[in-house]
């Protein structure tokens, strides 16, 4: 049996679009790479015991003051 051919006609490429370059193309996409401590954090983490993870958390959150 062969599946059913898709119909390609104006109504079906409605919403379809020219992709642009993105506003953050020239944002960094891993931030590990940029500093050494992060990627020591980041590779423990899976390792890390709860209590510890959330401290982590609860620091970061005061730094920014959302907490």
């Amino acid at each position: 049996m062969r599946p059913p051919q898709a119909r390609h006609n104006a109504q079906s490429r409605q919403g379809l679009r020219v992709a642009t370059p993105s506003d953050s193309h020239h944002l960094p996409t891993d931030t590990c790479q940029n500093d050494p401590g992060l990627q020591a954090v980041a590779d423990a983490w899976p390792d890390l015991p709860e209590a510890v993870r959330t401290s982590i958390r609860t620091l970061v959150e005061a730094a920014r003051g959302t907490r």
